[in-house]
């Protein structure tokens, strides 16, 4: 939150076991429980939170939730908008396109709201007034892919094989494809990507959807990017609380290509000539670079 502190919503059973319940709490910055609301639902309820909650211009918060009824045990899964005021009491909220799940809420300019929804492998943005009405969404609209980094401070989404970037009107910019499930949007315009094996996967990729890196983490969690570029992994086991900081890694530069350098030692001298003849001749090491030990192109 803006002073440090920290909202959390989340889903919690009732006294009775009878039915899950949805509820938002406020901690100060120093850790403290400010408070606690608890919204009941009015029939036995499987809910979760789908899309964390962001803190509001006027000091309040907006999140997003599935429901499902308990029975029937086919019952549809129902997708909400969440609207509560500086101290967790519930305002409104407003009901979305139930094969659409949710996964992200951003407030816009306006006070009003930028939905992101993921439908198959594309990631639709849904964008409403300050009390929810809808007033549009991208879904029938292809969003170019980006080619470079997006310049400015954009709203960035992301999801199962892409990450959205969108301005702060709503309006999307382009979209990174990843082949696996985004777990943070990088500030670079990539993403942080994973997906549970033995432990979990990590891989990295860059805004053009290039794969930089990769690395096995033992257990799931939460992930964030900190100010230096390097990735915060959090857990939570019980009352314990695990942190894992991956440092940023500096991308290493491509090699100069340095024509006539065919043993790639930097240098272009008589050497080069001796390695060719016994690499074509004599059974040689082959050149690591084939345009390097081409001399005359």
């Amino acid at each position: 939150t803006a002073d440090g502190g920290a909202i959390l919503a989340g889903a919690t059973y009732l006294p009775d076991y009878s039915s899950y319940a949805q509820y938002i709490a406020r901690f100060a910055a120093q850790g403290k429980e400010l408070w606690r609301n608890v919204v009941t639902p009015f029939v036995p309820m499987l809910v979760r939170v789908v899309a964390a909650p962001v803190e509001t211009a006027d000091g309040g918060f907006a999140y997003c939730v599935m429901e499902r009824p308990l029975q029937p045990n086919n019952a549809p899964e129902t997708y909400w908008l969440f609207r509560a005021d500086g101290s967790g009491k519930l305002l409104w909220r407003r009901r979305f396109d139930d094969d659409l799940p949710l996964i992200a809420v951003r407030e816009l300019r306006d006070q009003g709201f930028l939905l992101a929804g993921q439908r198959g492998p594309t990631i639709v943005l849904l964008r409403t007034d300050s009390s929810g009405e809808l007033l549009w969404s991208n879904e029938s609209t292809e969003i170019p892919v980006c080619t470079g980094t997006p310049l400015g401070e954009l709203l960035t989404f992301a999801g199962c094989n892409a990450v959205v970037h969108a301005d702060w009107d709503g309006e999307p910019i382009c979209t990174v494809p990843i082949p696996k499930c985004a777990l943070v949007a990088a500030a670079d315009g990539g993403a942080l990507a994973g997906q549970s094996t033995r432990g979990t996967a990590i891989e990295r990729y860059d805004v053009t959807g290039r794969n930089i890196w990769n690395k096995r983490i033992s257990t799931d969690g939460h992930w964030r990017q900190e100010a230096d570029g390097g990735f915060l992994h959090i857990t939570v086991d019980g009352r314990n609380i695990g942190l894992t900081k991956l440092a940023p890694v500096q991308p290493v530069a491509a090699p100069r290509l340095r024509r006539g350098d065919s043993d790639g030692d930097a240098a272009v001298n008589l050497t080069d000539a001796v390695f060719i003849l016994r690499a074509l001749f004599q059974g040689g090491p082959q050149p690591t670079c084939g345009d390097a030990a081409d001399a005359d192109d």
